[in-house]
């Protein structure tokens, strides 16, 4: 098959050639003027509508329809785009066809819900019949028109349903008669959304509309049982109904999982542009590194979504550091708080890996601040070191001692740290720390 570009020099030049000889057929250059030829310039610019469309869509449009005599070569280039009558800068969803004016939404676009224009200009050409000194004639291009049409294509995107709802972990514990919240629920789709329970024992529990976040009050008198509850999830696109999406334990001193590490499960490798696809973890460095993103979508200097293969060769997913620095601290922490009141044996179990490079100047901590208030440089840590094993590309499990933060509210996560050493390059360094699971556990 040709290339595109050989099949645009292709249609260019055999269109030259039909006006060439239409020209040496009928009359001498002198006698053929450009309002012979050509008329007024494009006045008008329109495609076939294209229907509204949900968030995440793509689109190819229809070729461009301009009114110019039959004769005339335009030619099609994007010139910006609003939204909601904003303007949007750089077109980087977006591609034309310069022969036809078809244009191309990218399957790979982060376009949120709302009213679209792209700009389009028409650019029209004079093949001008330039005799040589031997008396033969060829065409020379020269621009005549420019024309832009600020709304030349229009599209509406709209919200998109509510494709998923989840609690981390979806099995909670709460004990009889104790203050009770739950983690803050991810949803797939557009934002905002609210929230509400429904069914069996919605009555019994609360749920801020707002975030999700189920509660009981202090001195509730559930009885002791496992209550399994269901959530709708209402945006502008409609509501939707997640059965038996959480289940709260009320009971005793049981062990449970307070926080984990959610990995979204990913059919394929098309991570999201300007985000670290961690949807519980916060991402901060404390060095003002700022993280970049190579054209893979694969991260340096943010703690971020990674994949890899199994030994049966399938795809799985998992948070990754790569350093950018010969010096820089870095933390990823839950979003949320995590809650130790009215527990007990508080711990944290890892599952880590890396590859590539050497360990020397890099040290892996899990993290716990009493007193984290966004601010990492200025929050009260206590750190504490997990010696990562060599072998390299292999993974092992940590288990880490919270117990001293028994009956407290805190902020749990980990840090690195890179110092080069002497005499090392920055490549020398661990190129990839991944954390398979991080899971935060105690007796409550």
């Amino acid at each position: 098959m040709f290339s595109f570009k050989f099949k645009a020099i292709i249609r260019k030049y055999f269109a030259m050639l039909i006006l060439l000889v239409g020209i040496l057929s009928s009359c001498t250059p002198d006698e053929y003027t450009y309002d012979d030829r050509y008329g007024s310039k494009p006045v008008d610019l329109s495609y076939v509508a294209i229907p509204d469309f949900p968030e995440g869509d793509a689109f190819v449009s229809s070729k461009a329809f301009v009114t110019l005599p039959s004769n005339v070569l335009p030619e099609f280039f994007l010139d910006g785009w609003i939204k909601d009558g904003v303007d949007m800068g750089e077109l980087t969803h977006f591609k034309i066809d310069t022969l036809d004016g078809e244009i191309t939404l990218s399957e790979k676009n982060d376009l949120k819900p709302g009213k679209y224009a792209v700009a389009v200009k028409v650019r029209t050409y004079d093949n001008i019949a330039i005799q040589a000194e031997d008396g033969t004639y060829g065409l020379e291009k020269q621009l005549v028109d420019s024309v832009v049409f600020k709304e030349g294509l229009t599209f509406v995107v709209l919200s998109k349903l509510i494709e998923s709802l989840t609690y981390s972990p979806n099995l909670v514990g709460a004990k009889p008669g104790k203050l009770f919240t739950s983690p803050t629920p991810v949803i797939v789709g557009t934002a905002p959304a609210t929230f509400e329970l429904y069914g069996t024992h919605a009555s019994d529990f609360v749920i801020d509309a707002n975030t999700g976040v189920i509660s009981l009050a202090d001195g509730h008198t559930l009885a002791e049982a496992d209550y399994k509850l269901s959530v709708k999830v209402t945006n502008d696109a409609g509501s939707v109904e997640f059965p038996e999406v959480i289940t709260v334990k009320v009971a005793p001193a049981t062990e449970m999982v307070v926080r984990e590490l959610m990995i979204p499960k990913y059919n394929s490798k098309n991570y999201a542009v300007d985000e670290f696809n961690l949807p519980n973890m916060t991402s901060i460095s404390v060095d003002a590194t700022i993280p970049s993103q190579e054209s893979n979508k694969r991260w340096k200097s943010a703690w971020c979504l990674w994949h890899q293969k199994d030994a049966d060769g399938k795809t799985f997913h998992f948070a990754e550091f790569r350093p950018f620095k010969s010096l820089q601290e870095d933390y990823m922490l839950f979003t949320d708080k995590v809650s130790f009141v009215d527990a007990e044996k508080a711990k944290a179990i890892l599952e880590i890996g890396h590859k590539y490079g050497i360990l020397d100047g890099f040290t892996f901590d899990v993290v716990v601040s009493t007193d984290f208030a966004g601010d990492a440089s200025t929050a009260t840590w206590t750190s504490i070191n997990v010696p990562l094993v060599d072998p390299q590309s292999t993974y092992a499990e940590y288990n880490v001692d919270l117990s001293a933060f028994d009956g407290q509210e805190v902020t749990v996560g980990v840090k690195v740290k890179y110092v080069l050493p002497p005499g090392k390059k920055l490549t020398d360094l661990t190129k990839n720390v991944w954390i398979k699971s991080f899971v935060v556990k105690a007796t409550m």
